[in-house]
């Protein structure tokens, strides 16, 4: 496998390109299958309708993400390129910033975002788009400008067949270099390309022609091998192995430097590649860090020979005497202009050169100064290295001067003696070359100084001479010169000085005369520059003013969103909308800086935003406010009054927030930030307009909406008093205002659903009944306005949602229905308004739970079919909208869920497939896309509590299971709340399939997650509620498995916790579940304490008799009431207090029309028998003895009244003992077998007695009866 690691020195992660080249594959390999569909698809429109080739069959890139690391980086660049261009050439207008939601970190990397700008670009320009630097520098102001251009302009390169360009990986003296994607072999590739302004160059063609002609005919792991070279529309190019490494210059960049022997190494293996091209009769010439590159295989790569010359010829390449090369690293007789007699001591010069700069971290000279670095190179010898980088060993140095000798023949004649010793060097063997002493160094100098040698030598013997003469003429010659030498200096002086004056003069008289010329320059200078100011001013403000009123009378955008409203736009009035949108983003290209025209434009943009919105394009509609903001955020600062550019931001801010919610909630949440952020220095001013307070009421409800989602009710509840504070202080001017009563309605309905979700329902119906009757009253003054209409509309849906919340069905579908017929009017009339289809489409999906619990089987599934019908339209505009998905997802369950064969034989493999086949593909999750993992738990759990209210609990503990792991894996991990509801859940299902224990373990896991969040008692009441009920059920489960202590324990937590709930909220839902602790400790006690229990029951009865009163129609509450008498009935008969066990009874009996009926009037009868009443006992018995309903053992039941009763009256005995043998014949026909019941008891002796009782019970069969078949 190939691969190298991208900083040996650091550490990091080894990237490995076969994998990034292998999924790039896999990726192009199927787009080609989807275009090759898409172009066999049928188009005959008389042909069955069948699903489009569309976006759901469209390759996902990150499904061909592989690896880890950089590798995964880098995969997933490449994968992403693919994927932008591929979706151009769907015209889909895909933009870079689309991949941040899925990897965020590219946000922040400028490779990344680099390479997708090329990429978009390059589809854009595919199809004759403009593209301009200053867009993608205010859409991407992280990267330099440089760096854009660099992008944008690498685009322009020319288009060669089969061969897809991705970015400019750099530029040389002639031509470019390209990273390219060779379609045909399925490779990446580097593409050199002859520069466009250099191509029509006879010399430099020919150049480029031998280069790629030298390259291809070497072949050794050693040299960058060439693929293809060939031409295309007079365009020359060639093809080469691309190294993602880069070359040693990248290693060493920005002034670093290499360990020597590191370095050493590298320079030996690249020398065998130069060894090669000469053993080829080819020198190099052109030698540096830059031109070894690193490949794949992490072996150093000698590339570029654009300056080869050929041994065998003595013909140059280049013009004669021209200098070719890097000026540092030229060897001396290339830098005298002598480049064609360069032979092979020249590339042993380039090699050394490389080298020294890998090791001292410069080349051996630099410099600004073109000419001075050449005529350093011919004359000056290099520094030694040990002087810049002490490290460097002495052997190494030696070597590194003896290569870069200035004579060639002072050189290594070859490449190889050069590696050679080099590798004696690594090898610690004795090196070859020896380092220059004294004499060497002498003679050096006296060759590269030869006049100053001259004159130092006669000055040598003319010393001598002086030296013997003055031994003779010792004391002449000081007298002599002591005279001589005072008039010299004296004389000098003056000379000097004379020369000193003169030169001063004539130096201030240049420096007066190019002062003056100075001045008048300046002066010249300013009044051609206060000329062309005042020209540029005038042309701006022309300017300016052409766009002023192009934009007052040309974009009217009111107009537009007017116009979508209608029920059906004309081919021209669609014409106009198009030119009228195309001109909006010419006028927002424009760079006129005026505030006031950058203030309009912003204006536009947001109106444009909302107009694609309305037309259901949710990208085009996040740019345009997006734009705006960036506009309106850039002229802030600066404004005089920020007034109005805070309430367009807040505007901005909330709008793109309602586009983003469905793809990234978090980003929505950072826009709803962003817009409060503006509102808290506005404050809630009485002074602020009507519309700017509509626009923050409407931010405000947003926001409060977010917080309800989330859980935040004690945040939603800020938001709403923010809400009326402000209503509040606009009617004082304004008090008829239809936009103040619409968000007055609107946050009525919000504060009814949190009243209702914290289980106040009286309150929450009341405050929704108030915002149905302000919009009611509202539509009489305008029943046409289709915004009164709507938010009447969304009221009575809330309504509905609190009223199923509380098993009101009938009721809820009432206003459901009521709803619907608005939202149908609406859409009637706006066809184009995908926002009332969508209402539409949520109302008869949430009016199906209604019709379920009513049995109306019918009017369900007519609601599915209508609310699919809706779905697949909302879907068929915007294939993408996660909202969309999702109510297409829940259709398809309840309609899954709904088949007979479901629902009366479903099994797990069934519900597994169906999850697989119709949930996983939807919701399947993408890397590094938690907040998809997220919407996966929600629909994991909802789907878990339908298969658990269907009795399907294996399935539903399932699902819980996976509901957990992904939210465990989720951007919303941290909800402790929501995995305690998940444990709980999963436990009452392991209750309900008798898996106790494992419930219990459920029960804990989920205290374990909600008690923290419970830490006082001022808590959110629906925690405090989750914590009650969850100890409630466990103490059940512990009942369940005969742990009574423990259970006793935990009814005893859940009391205690529900008492402090109901003080705080004395609500019916709260005394519901206080009700039902108390009944659970109750029953628990009853059979060895019964008078304590007794003061359960009693609490339990008193609870929940304030609920039923509340609600008479409360199913919930019936049977808990019921219970609670059922209870107490039992506990008095326990104590002997039969009177107030019959009047519990007859309590339990009006509560109850089932079997259990049938059992309470029994228990009555007993108490009757008890009290000495044997005649109203029998009676109460004989008044239901004929129902055809009766279970097996109600006649045992019975039999034993009878018996009972024929010992308190022996006239009547034998009448009750015959009618008691009858009742038992009837059980055993009906299938009763536990005759030791019956021949045991002591309360059936007087039947026993009979001489019949016997045969009866051994001669009677069991008959297939109705009544028997219908219960088990």
């Amino acid at each position: 496998m190939r691969s190298h690691s991208v900083s040996n020195s650091t550490g990091e992660t080894p990237f490995d390109e076969s994998v990034v080249d292998t999924s790039a594959v896999q990726l192009e390999g199927a787009w080609r299958n989807f275009f090759a569909m898409r172009t066999t698809s049928p188009t005959d429109e008389s042909a069955p309708t069948s699903p489009p080739i569309g976006e759901s069959a469209i390759p996902d890139w990150r499904e061909y993400l592989r690896g880890s690391g950089e590798t995964r980086r880098q995969c997933g660049i490449r994968l992403a390129c693919i994927d932008l261009e591929r979706r151009w050439q769907l015209r889909q207008d895909w933009l870079v910033e689309q991949y941040f939601a899925s990897e965020r970190e590219w946000a922040t990397d400028p490779e990344a975002i680099t390479r997708l700008i090329h990429a978009e670009v390059a589809a854009k320009r595919a199809r004759n788009l403009h593209c301009e630097v200053a867009d993608y520098a205010a859409r991407f102001p992280q990267l330099p400008i440089d760096q854009l251009h660099d992008a944008i302009e690498s685009t322009d390169a020319p288009l060669i067949p089969n061969y897809r360009i991705e970015k400019r990986l750099g530029r040389g003296g002639m031509g470019d270099v390209y990273l390219a994607f060779e379609s045909r072999l399925q490779r990446p590739v580097a593409l050199k390309v002859l520069r466009a302004g250099i191509n029509w160059q006879h010399a430099a063609q020919q150049r480029f022609r031998q280069e790629a002609i030298a390259a291809a005919k070497l072949h050794h792991p050693n040299i960058a091998p060439v693929f293809e070279a060939d031409s295309h529309q007079g365009i020359l190019y060639y093809t080469m192995e691309y190294c993602p490494a880069g070359s040693l210059m990248n290693r060493v960049a920005n002034g670093g430097k290499l360990a020597p022997r590191e370095a050493t190494e590298w320079i030996v293996q690249a020398c065998k590649g130069v060894a090669a091209a000469h053993a080829a009769g080819l020198i190099h010439r052109d030698l540096k860090p830059d031109n070894v590159l690193i490949g794949s295989d992490g072996a150093p790569k000698v590339a570029d020979f654009g300056l080869v010359r050929q041994l065998q010829t003595d013909r140059p390449l280049t013009v004669e005497h021209s200098l070719l090369g890097s000026p540092g690293y030229l060897a001396p007789e290339q830098a005298s202009g002598q480049a064609h007699q360069a032979g092979p001591p020249a590339d042993v010069y380039g090699m050394g050169a490389t080298l020294y700069r890998l090791v001292c971290g410069r080349a051996p000279f630099e410099g600004t100064d073109l000419l001075q670095v050449l005529r350093d190179v011919a004359a000056i010898d290099p520094i030694p290295p040990r002087r810049l980088a002490a490290e460097i060993p002495e052997e190494l140095q030696t070597i590194l001067l003896k290569a870069l000798e200035k004579s060639p023949q002072a050189r290594y004649p070859r490449i190889e003696a050069f590696a050679d010793d080099l590798q004696r060097f690594l090898d610690n063997r004795p090196i070859l070359a020896r380092p220059i002493g004294p004499i060497g160094r002498t003679i050096k100098w006296t060759r590269r100084n030869p006049l100053a040698a001259f004159w130092l030598g006669v000055s040598v013997v003319t010393l001598l001479v002086a030296t013997v003469v003055s031994l003779r003429f010792a004391w002449i010659a000081n007298e002599q010169a002591a005279l001589a030498s005072e008039r010299a200096l004296r004389e000098e002086q003056e000379r000097i000085a004379a020369v000193t004056a003169k030169q001063a003069a004539e130096i201030a008289q240049l420096a007066e005369e190019k002062q003056r010329k100075a001045a008048e320059q300046a002066a010249e200078s300013a009044q051609q520059a206060q000329i062309a100011e005042k020209l540029q001013r005038k042309a701006a403000e022309q300017a300016r003013d052409r766009l002023r009123e192009t934009l007052d009378a040309t974009l009217n955008l009111d107009s537009l969103i007017n116009l979508v409203k209608q029920p059906e736009l004309t081919p021209e009035q669609q014409q106009f909308l198009g030119r009228m949108l195309t001109y909006y983003r010419e006028v927002a290209g424009d760079q006129n800086n005026d505030p006031d025209v950058q203030l309009r434009i912003a204006e536009a943009g947001l109106k444009v935003g909302y107009l694609e919105s309305l037309l259901g394009r949710y990208r085009e509609s996040e740019i345009a406010f997006t734009d705006a903001i960036s506009r309106l955020e850039a002229l802030l600062p600066s404004a005089v009054d920020p007034t109005t550019y805070r309430v367009l931001l807040i505007t901005g801010y909330r709008q793109r927030s309602l586009i983003r919610a469905n793809q990234s909630p978090k980003l929505a949440r950072l826009d709803q930030q962003a817009a409060l952020g503006h509102i808290a220095p506005l404050g809630m001013q009485p002074q602020l307009s009507e519309a700017f307070a509509a626009v923050i009421v409407d931010l405000l409800t947003i926001v409060a909406e977010q917080h309800l989602l989330d859980r935040e009710y004690d945040e939603c509840q800020q938001r709403l008093r923010q809400i009326e504070q402000l209503i509040r202080q606009q009617s004082k001017t304004n008090p008829n205002s239809p936009n103040l009563i619409i968000y007055q309605a609107i946050a009525n309905s919000l504060e009814g659903l949190l009243l209702s979700i914290t289980k106040d329902f009286q309150s929450s119906q009341k405050k929704h009944l108030q915002a149905i009757a302000l919009l009611e009253e509202l539509s009489v003054t305008d029943p046409t306005d289709p915004p009164i209409r709507a938010a009447l509309g969304d009221s009575l849906f809330q309504f509905a949602l609190s009223l199923q919340q509380h098993n009101r069905h009938q009721e809820a579908i009432d206003r459901f229905s009521a709803s619907i017929r608005i939202y149908q009017e609406l859409l009637r009339e706006n066809p184009l308004m995908v926002d009332y289809r969508y209402s539409l489409a949520n109302n008869y999906i949430e009016r199906v739970t209604s019709h379920l619990d009513r049995g109306d089987l019918q009017s369900l599934q007519n609601d599915l079919r209508q609310a699919r019908t809706l779905v697949d339209e909302l879907r068929k505009q915007s294939p993408n909208r996660l909202e969309y998905q999702r109510l297409s997802l829940r259709v398809d369950a309840e309609q899954w869920l709904l088949r007979p064969q479901v629902t009366e034989n479903s099994t797990f493999m069934a519900i597994d497939r169906f999850w697989r086949d119709h949930i996983d593909p939807l919701l399947a999750p993408k890397a590094s896309d938690a907040d998809q993992r997220w919407q996966e738990a929600r629909a994991a759990a909802q789907l878990a509590i339908r298969l658990r209210e269907q009795g399907k609990y294996a399935q539903a503990i399932e699902q819980f299971t996976k509901a957990l792991k992904a939210l465990d894996e989720s951007s919303e991990k941290g909800r402790n709340y929501e995995r305690g509801c998940l444990y709980y859940e999963r436990g009452l299902a392991r209750a309900d399939a008798k898996q106790h224990a494992a419930a219990i373990l459920d029960f804990t896991d989920a205290l374990k997650v909600q008690l923290p969040l419970v830490a006082n008692e001022s808590a959110e009441i629906s925690y405090r509620l989750a914590v009650a009920w969850s100890f409630n059920d466990r103490g059940l489960a512990y009942e369940a498995q005969q742990e009574d202590e423990l259970a006793e324990q935990d009814y005893r937590e859940a009391i205690r916790r529900f008492q402090a709930i109901v003080q705080q909220s004395p609500n019916a839902d709260h005394f519901r579940g206080l009700g039902a602790s108390l009944c659970n400790l109750g029953n628990l006690l009853r059979l060895d304490k019964p008078a304590e229990s007794l003061e359960w029951y009693t609490q339990a009865v008193n609870a929940l008799t304030r609920v039923y009163r509340q609600n008479a129609e409360d199913a919930t509450a019936a049977q808990f009431l019921r219970n609670a008498y059922w209870g107490r009935a039992r506990a008095y008969q326990a104590v002997g207090n039969y009177p107030a066990a019959i009047e519990a009874w007859d309590a339990a009996i009006s509560l109850d029309t089932d079997d259990e009926w049938l059992t309470f009037r029994q228990q009555k009868a007993y108490c009757l028998l008890k009290l000495g009443q044997a005649d109203a006992a029998i009676a109460e018995i004989s008044a239901v003895s004929r129902r055809p309903d009766f279970w097996n053992w109600h006649y045992v039941e019975f039999a034993w009244i009878f018996s009972l009763a024929s010992q308190s009256d022996p006239k009547s005995a034998p009448i009750r003992i015959e009618r008691g043998l009858q009742l038992i014949r009837m059980a055993l026909e009906r299938g009763y077998t536990n005759l030791p019941n019956l021949r045991n008891h002591p309360d059936f002796a007087p039947l026993r007695a009979h001489p019949q009782f016997e045969a009866i019970l051994t001669q009677t069969k069991a008959k297939p009866t109705k009544a028997n078949n219908s219960k088990k």
